[in-house]
């Protein structure tokens, strides 16, 4: 059930006044089935915020060039004017998407967001029965018994939940990661697929994301790129490989996803200052002698 503003503000004129530092829009929790899509635009010169949580399925988030997937467990807080676009994706087995959403505005909300977005980002995890949704939870099962808000408790109620949010987002900040951590999947696809051709943009895609989005949470979480990362790891397999195998250097490169054996040698040389032949011999690696010793003995 969707419960829009004037049916909560019946009491309140919001033209009485235009500088409310907080006020409640719209909020709701609802369930879309496939095929849905919604846009939201706001006027350049009003500030307004939505803050999307997702129950169950998956739905998707579009602004710009940027595009990220709302899962189970997570939370979308975008900062409006502008135009965004929410919706199920067409490869979403389930064709559905429960979630709950608040809309406002006002000055006094920029902060709050501001903090959020720099300490958090503006996709993060939560708990379902986090104190920020069970109050909306709790509002909303007063609103079905007939409660109407008095006039400016909206805005009250928003900074309510603003400083709830930002509290639980901080007790919590130590040990909560996302349910599926885009970097984890992105990290341990990297592992197993060492020796593939793929562009850091088609893992992006696979994991439901704009390149430029995905590598900002890459960076954030890691501190390097993902193709950086993806090369120190190539670099370190390599390095075990010729450490502990007698494979030849083309196969070495090519068992870690390098296109040739000299691009590899380069790119082995910058990052360890020895070319591959160099650290086998200093690294005390197999040779074909030490091979045939082994497996006479």
């Amino acid at each position: 059930m969707t419960y829009q503003a004037n049916r909560i503000f019946d009491s309140a004129n919001s033209g009485q006044f235009p500088d409310e530092p907080l006020r409640l829009l719209d909020f709701g929790f609802e369930k879309k089935q496939e095929e849905y899509q919604t846009t939201t635009i706001a006027q350049s010169d009003c500030r307004r915020y939505l803050f999307v949580y997702t129950f169950r399925g998956k739905g998707m988030c579009r602004r710009q060039e940027d595009v990220c997937a709302l899962l189970p467990g997570t939370a979308y807080l975008s900062l409006l004017p502008g135009e965004s676009c929410y919706y199920i994706p067409d490869n979403n087995g389930m064709h559905e998407w429960e979630y709950f959403y608040v809309y406002f505005q006002g000055s006094a909300a920029f902060p709050f967001y501001r903090k959020i977005k720099a300490d958090f980002g503006q996709l993060f995890s939560l708990d379902p029965d986090a104190a920020p949704l069970r109050l909306w939870r709790n509002l909303k099962e007063d609103c079905e018994r007939g409660r109407q808000l008095r006039s400016y408790e909206g805005g009250e109620i928003v900074h309510r939940f603003l400083s709830c949010l930002l509290r639980t987002l901080e007790i919590t900040s130590a040990s909560d990661k996302l349910p599926i951590s885009y970097v984890e999947q992105a990290v341990s696809y990297m592992q197993k697929h060492l020796a593939d051709n793929f562009s850091m943009e088609n893992l992006a895609r696979m994991l439901g994301l704009s390149p430029s989005y995905f590598t900002r949470l890459f960076v954030k979480d890691k501190g390097m790129t993902p193709l950086n990362y993806l090369n120190s790891l190539r670099i370190d397999h390599a390095a075990f490989l010729l450490s502990n195998t007698l494979l030849p250097v083309d196969e070495v490169a090519r068992k870690c996803g390098f296109s040739s054996g000299n691009y590899f040698c380069k790119v082995f040389r910058k990052a360890l200052d020895y070319s591959p032949s160099e650290y086998r011999q200093r690294s005390g690696g197999l040779s074909d002698e030490s091979g045939i010793a082994l497996a006479m003995g």
